[in-house]
């Protein structure tokens, strides 16, 4: 966050538990928007791998962006194998012709950026996008898209892929602390303060908030074992929830505009084109529309 709402290194006080169910009388909403948000485990955060693969960006490829706010990715390991799927690892994309292909022997991170307009003012986004050679979902590929406050501090993150079909927002704690102070406790059906009400926003849920850190930086992203789903996103600086790291991996991190001639390749009958894997496809206003921001400096 911005000015007064940054702290000078990682804090620990939280102003709601995000650990605790919600209770059932909570929830004033019933139906189809009380199915898709009780379907969600919000201990999702609470858990942790038994052992997984660690990626992290190779420092003397990264172009245009400090490895620093480059993803650090822990790849979950299935207890029935000794070791990630080859296959499931996520590569370089190749084009050749109307054809490609990803090369998990070369694991590679897409980067871009964009701008969110957040009570009028523009805020500079970096969006990091990954493709896998194959899975066991109907999307090819994962992501994570950081919102950096006027100081370069990541204070929002949005995940592309979810559980249960819903969009995932992580908030940093001082602006948590900050929608508590300006707005009071939750809304009904609510874990957080800045979530909006589950009738004006019903296909987000805000599913952690994140210690601030010290400089800016960017996220773990625990992703499972199984649709390599985003598990949880933490701060750097906040505890590993993984008991062992198998494999030490780096990745080469590529912005999108070096890679010409993606947007005429099909993907057959999805009918997506291979761009469309890295590019972020979800428009950042719906941010003020799910998010009751509190006043931003």
């Amino acid at each position: 966050m911005t000015g007064a709402l940054l702290a000078s290194g990682c804090t620990t006080s939280q102003t709601t538990n995000p650990h605790v169910h919600m209770p059932t009388r909570h929830l004033e909403a019933r139906g189809p928007l009380w199915d898709r948000l009780s379907s969600l485990s919000f201990d999702r955060p609470e858990s942790r791998f038994h052992s997984a693969d660690f990626f992290k960006p190779n420092a003397d490829e990264t172009r245009g962006v400090a490895p620093e706010l480059a993803p650090l990715i822990v790849q979950q390991i299935s207890k029935a194998v000794s070791q990630v799927d080859h296959g499931a690892r996520f590569g370089a994309l190749h084009v050749v012709g109307r054809d490609w292909w990803v090369d998990a022997d070369r694991p590679t991170v897409y980067f871009d950026s964009s701008t969110a307009v957040l009570q009028a003012k523009p805020y500079r986004q970096l969006v990091f996008s990954w493709v896998y050679a194959k899975t066991a979902c109907n999307f090819g590929s994962q992501g994570v898209r950081m919102t950096l406050d006027a100081e370069g501090f990541p204070f929002i993150w949005e995940v592309a892929h979810g559980f249960g079909g819903v969009k995932h927002i992580y908030i940093a704690r001082s602006l948590e602390e900050a929608a508590a102070d300006q707005f009071g406790p939750p809304l009904p059906g609510r874990r957080y303060s800045i979530e909006a009400g589950l009738s004006q926003c019903p296909d987000a849920v805000v599913a952690r908030v994140l210690d601030d850190g010290p400089i800016p930086m960017g996220p773990f992203v625990y992703l499972d074992d199984h649709c390599n789903t985003v598990r949880t996103l933490i701060c750097r600086c906040m505890p590993a929830q993984v008991d062992e790291f198998v494999h030490t991996v780096y990745y080469d991190l590529v912005p999108v505009e070096e890679t010409h001639g993606f947007e005429s390749v099909g993907l057959g009958a999805r009918s997506l084109t291979v761009a469309a894997l890295i590019k972020w496809r979800i428009d950042s206003g719906w941010l003020e529309r799910c998010l009751r921001l509190p006043k931003l400096n």
